[in-house]
């Protein structure tokens, strides 16, 4: 049926204003109910769905594990060793979620956890979001600067932070704020900003879990703007984790009971800690397991405390640093997890070798080996020293094992030789030295060792043959010598100049003579490898492969048995060998 009313072509509708304006209503109205009828027919199709007939408390759950998983990952500061990297949420779920039909949008406002993970770094939601968690717990973070331009996001982003810190305590579960250094001429206002939301932190914060903060003042003597207010553990006695870097707590008014995880980091010289206000703090928190505090203040002698002995049977992973009196006094005054993970200890300055070093460092060691359970069964000599105790030594690698780390500044030598004379190390079974310092003291110490089996070292080419060759014949005029590296089967050089030459031979030649002396001796070499090693020769590689069972060096090589039975004297070691 033909609609004059309604068809663009007829004459009369175009006759007079009013009927233009008629027929254009009309039509709309139509255009509206077809657009209801049509988004009527989509949702019964999606209903059709198996995603649509799932309950809305699973999918709400399903969504739960969307929000979880919307993060990107930030890379921050090379910090002692490690890299960090932290994970930060961002909203691209949201139009994933609420912007595909009407049921699942219905089903995420309906669920008030969905929103309560709240990045304050975009104000555009984050007004939005805090009216849509309602009354559950708040995971709040804030990463940006403290100081912006009115009007701007950043300072919209500060109105709310404020907002979600004076009225919204009572239901934040963690607090994340990370804030950048700030530019010369934004300190003054950026320090009393920074003043003002650490203030704000002292209000009842009953359901607070975990509190993460990196000021951005680290490097300033600013005692009284970097450090938490005094009070504030009373109203966070749900405080499980805290990490401050560069801000610090009152350490003898704090008395955080539920704490497991206790960081504070890059903290002023004014602002650091004693032995004494740490171990006051310490023993406010007896369920610790984790524990990390990078300097301490320097201590001018050793420290005697009064107070008893801090029991922490929980603390499994432990990091402190200091200079070697206060770090020997504070691991005096705990006791730690026997089960431990993890130790490092960042020794800042070591006093000159003298009795009172070499006595710290034996009561250091001896610590160590009697608190910790398992016997040393790796070690590595690095900037410091690195070991492993294990509990299996018949199967390290699957056993529990412990690493423990002593950083040593560079010139401590004599201590590290102290420490290392003062370890139980029986039972090592690999050693890897990658210092291009050894003391001899310490090597020849190595070559007794009954159980080692794996040898890595870098550099000291004719320091290393002189010990190998010891013992493998008789020497002129002199007593036979005991044997080095009895138990030795792998043998890893790394760096070897191998045309280095001492006393008319070349460290290629000197290596093939002395383990064809040990091979006789009855000490067998399974593997040989080297690590850029420079000028191998392959002469050299055919001598070492017919008195090491197994020679790598670009993946070529395997044993032939030698019968040669001439007399020779070993340049490495001045013996006599057959």
């Amino acid at each position: 049926m033909h609609d004059t009313f309604t068809d663009p072509t007829a004459e009369g509708i175009f006759s007079t204003t009013a009927l233009r304006e008629t027929a254009g209503a009309y039509i709309r109205e139509q255009v509206k109910a077809h657009k209801l009828i049509i988004r009527y027919y989509h949702q019964r199709l999606n209903a059709l769905s198996f995603t649509c007939r799932l309950p809305p408390e699973i999918l709400a759950t399903i969504f739960g594990q969307l929000v979880e998983s919307a993060h990107y990952d930030v890379h921050h500061k090379y910090h002692h060793g490690e890299y960090l990297t932290h994970k930060v949420p961002n909203l691209n779920w949201i139009p994933q979620v609420s912007h595909v039909c009407s049921h699942w949008r219905e089903v995420a406002l309906s669920a008030p956890y969905l929103w309560s993970r709240i990045p304050i770094d975009d104000p555009s939601w984050a007004t939005e979001m805090l009216q849509r968690s309602k009354a559950v717990p708040l995971r709040i973070s804030y990463r940006g600067p403290l100081y912006g331009k009115h009007g701007s996001d950043v300072e919209s982003a500060h109105m709310i932070l404020e907002t979600v810190l004076c009225s919204q305590m009572a239901r934040v579960k963690t607090l994340t704020l990370e804030l950048p250094h700030v530019g010369f001429g934004e300190k003054t206002m950026a320090r009393g900003r920074f003043a003002k939301l650490l203030s704000m932190l002292k209000q009842p914060a009953p359901m607070l879990e975990r509190l993460q903060i990196r000021s951005p003042f680290a490097a300033a003597n600013m005692p009284e703007s970097n450090s938490l207010p005094d009070g504030m553990a009373a109203g966070c006695q749900r405080l499980t984790h805290l990490d401050l870097d560069g801000c610090s707590v009152a350490w003898e008014a704090s008395a955080f009971r539920h704490l497991k995880v206790l960081s504070i980091t890059s903290l002023p010289v004014i602002s650091r800690p004693s032995v004494t206000q740490l171990v006051a703090l310490l023993s406010q928190t007896p369920l610790l397991e984790s524990l990390s505090i990078d300097n301490m203040q320097k201590s001018p002698g050793t420290v005697p405390l009064q107070t008893s002995t801090v029991i922490l049977d929980r603390l499994e992973d432990l990091s402190f640093g200091g200079d070697l009196p206060s770090c020997t006094s504070l691991f005096d005054h705990l006791t730690v997890s026997r089960h431990a993970r993890k130790i490092l200890l960042r020794l800042t300055s070591v006093p000159p070798n003298d009795s009172s070093t070499t006595s710290l460092m034996k009561s250091l060691a001896q610590k160590l080996d009697h608190d910790i359970a398992g016997t040393a069964s790796k070690l590595e000599l690095v900037d410091g020293i690195r070991y492993w105790k294990s509990n299996d030594l018949q199967m390290p690698e699957e056993a529990p094992t412990v690493l423990i780390s002593i950083l040593f500044p560079i010139d401590s030598f004599p201590g590290r030789v102290a420490f290392l004379q003062s370890l139980s190390l029986d039972q090592l079974q690999s050693l890897k030295i990658h210092s291009s310092n050894i003391e001899d003291d310490a090597l020849l110490g190595f070559s007794d060792l009954p159980n080692l089996k794996s040898l890595r070292i870098t550099s000291h080419e004719f320091r290393l043959l002189t010990i190998l060759g010891r013992g493998m014949g008789t020497k002129r005029n002199a007593p036979v010598l005991r044997p080095s590296f009895t138990a030795l089967k792998n043998l890893t050089i790394v760096n070897w100049a191998m045309d280095l030459t001492q006393r008319g031979k070349d460290v290629g030649k000197s290596l093939a003579t002395c383990f064809r002396a040990r091979k006789k001796a009855g000490f067998y070499l399974e593997l040989l490898e080297l690590d850029d090693c420079t000028t191998v020769d392959e002469e050299d590689l055919a001598r070492l492969r017919k008195c090491i069972k197994k020679v790598d060096w670009d993946g070529i090589g395997e044993v032939e048995e030698d019968s040669d039975d001439e007399e020779y004297e070993c340049e490495a070691c001045g013996e006599i060998h057959h």
